[in-house]
This record gives C-alpha cells, structure tokens and sequence, in this order.
C-alpha cells in the first residue's frame, strides 16, 4: 500500500508562480486552508461572536420568539376558523364563524408572511363577493372587512340559506376553509424559517455546512 503523502503544498503549486511573492501568496493559502481543515477557524469564529454579539443575539432571540409567538397564533386562528366553518348549521355555529373569521382578520393583517397576506386578502376578497347572500344570515361586512351578526336576521333564516353558502365543495365554506389551509401551512414555513435563523442575520437550511460544523465543535 503507498504512503499517503500529508504534505498538500504541491496542490496548490500551479496555481501560482515560482516567484517570491507567489510562493508567500502559496504559502498563505495553505496555512489558511490548513486553519480551516483543522477547525481551528470555526473555533476562532465562534469564539467571536461570543465574546462580541451577545446583546445582538439576546435582542434577535426576543424577536424571534415574538415572530414564532404571532405565527402561532394566526395558525391557530387559522385551524379554528376552518373547524367553526364545517359545522355552520344554525346561530349558534354562526356566531363561533364571525368571531373566528374576525379573529383571523386581525391576525393575518398583521402578519408579515407574503403568503398568509395573500391568503387573508383573498378570504376577504371570497367574503365581498357573497355579501348580499349573508345579509340573508343577518352578517354585515364593516369597512375593516370584520363581520357584523344580527341574530334576530339569521334566526329566520332557512336552511337552504345556510347550505348554499356553507355546504359542499365550491360553497364559500368550502373556499375559505381552503384558504384557512393555506394559511396553516404559511405558517408552519415561517416558524420553520425563523427556527433556522443563525446569529449571523440569515436562514439557514437544515443540512447547511454551517450546522454541520457548530455540531463538530
């Protein structure tokens, strides 16, 4: 079996000159690579950040938690929203409908995910449009696009009311409770995201080399 030769400046020799400013520059290169290999870098890095960025790391890591906080909260108003929309028989289901649709109003409004806006623009878009049809219901829209109940309106009202804009695929019931999806899963991406957010200021992913290393040293 051949000796393996632990000597790795000929690597690097053709990619410079014979001159004395090449071969420093060769040298230097190998030295840094050398600092790299050994981990000597990744250590002197992190021992960086920590001596220097603790206030920065504090403050990021309260952001962050805040961040993941309202995600959160607009998955569960999200999954709360589409439960009250599959049980919209009477008053009673009504009700629990405007309370959680106006709940992920606020929350989705706020949000700074592209999708979940995009989402919540949309339900309120789905909502306009079928205005005249839940005035039946007795459900007003507010210039915040927050619903209004009159119970004593939606106390008359037929069944065949509640169907048409509840029941079955196509129903609004049916596209808000898609969009009430689309949300839950915007969400789950962003408190993802910000799970993998590094000291650094960026996102990383889970099998990055960054992560490899911090869990080597």
């Amino acid at each position: 079996m051949s000796t393996i030769n632990n000597d790795y400046s000929s690597m690097f020799d053709s990619l410079y000159g014979s001159s004395s400013t090449s071969q420093n520059s060769s040298a230097n290169f190998l030295s840094d690579w050398a600092s790299v290999k050994n981990g000597s870098y990744a250590k002197l890095t992190k021992a960086y950040y920590a001596k220097h960025s603790d206030k920065a790391q504090k403050a990021d890591a309260s952001e962050i938690k805040e961040a993941v906080n309202a995600n959160n909260k607009i998955k569960s108003d999200a999954e709360s929203l589409k439960k009250s929309l599959g049980d919209i028989k009477d008053v009673e289901g009504l009700k629990q409908f405007v309370k959680d649709y106006n709940a992920m109003v606020s929350s989705g409004a706020e949000s700074d995910n592209r999708g979940v806006l995009r989402n919540t623009l949309s339900m309120t878009q789905m909502v306009s449009k079928h205005e005249s049809t839940l005035a039946d219901l007795g459900i007003t829209i507010g210039e915040d696009n927050k619903l209004s109940l009159d119970e004593s309106i939606a106390s008359k009202a037929g069944n065949n009311t509640f169907k048409a804009l509840f029941d079955g695929v196509g129903s609004l019931g049916d596209m808000l409770a898609s969009k009430a999806s689309g949300i839950v899963n915007n969400a789950n991406a962003e408190i993802n995201k910000l799970s993998n957010y590094t000291s650094g200021g960026t996102y990383a992913g889970v099998s990055s080399v960054g992560n490899i290393y911090d869990g080597s040293y």
